[in-house]
């Protein structure tokens, strides 16, 4: 960040509109620069590859030619500013697969302007946001394994004791875990353990009171 707290950004986007609309809005706002726009992650300079270099953030579409999709992510990541995921696909999987490659941020390009940089502030000041996702639906049942897994997270939480109660592997736990988290629709800070019991107990896995 600037010494005047100017947040410097670039951008990774092969659509011209929508770049120099960020542009525009950002030199209205005052309070953030874009200092570089370019069409693939291959064409990015050196210098701004780093967390030393002038970049607080960088924008980053999905979509894009040569490394593209959550491989991009995964390397734009590694540069070491934070990363804001900025994508026509505002589907609740696709931006929590883009937070578990290294996003920092994810928003949909459905959003205002505005917000696209509010978002950017917000991962440049280290925030984890998701902005402008949508729940996708359930498109298959739950199956016994995953109803049985909801039972045990009633009196349990921790993987170790689900796969001893459920003779599974704490890995297989923590992978049908994420799964149930895309099957029955929780979202923001329902996505949890505690959430999936909530939810548990409301559709008849447990006693409803809690005992």
């Amino acid at each position: 960040m600037g010494g005047d707290g100017t947040v410097r950004f670039i951008t990774i986007d092969d659509h011209p509109t929508i770049v120099e609309a960020l542009d525009r809005a950002a030199r209205e706002r005052g309070d953030l620069e874009l200092i570089g726009g370019f069409t693939s992650v291959e064409s990015v300079p050196k210098p701004l590859r780093s967390a030393g270099s002038l970049v607080d953030a960088v924008v980053l579409d999905l979509n894009l030619p040569g490394v593209a999709g959550f491989d991009a992510v995964l390397t734009v990541a590694e540069w070491g500013p934070p990363v804001l995921v900025f994508s026509a696909n505002s589907s609740a999987r696709v931006a929590t697969t883009c937070i578990e490659h290294g996003a920092s941020g994810f928003v949909s390009k459905s959003v205002s302007t505005q917000r696209v940089l509010d978002t950017v502030h917000a991962v440049s000041r280290g925030e984890r946001v998701l902005v402008g996702t949508e729940a996708e639906p359930t498109s298959t049942p739950l199956s016994p394994r995953d109803e049985r897994l909801l039972a045990a997270l009633i009196d349990r939480s921790h993987s170790r004791d689900l796969a001893d109660h459920l003779g599974l592997s704490p890995k297989t736990v923590d992978n049908l875990i994420a799964d149930l988290y895309w099957k029955i629709g929780l979202e923001g800070s329902d996505r949890s353990r505690a959430g999936l019991r909530d939810w548990a107990r409301r559709n008849g896995y447990g006693d409803p009171s809690g005992q």
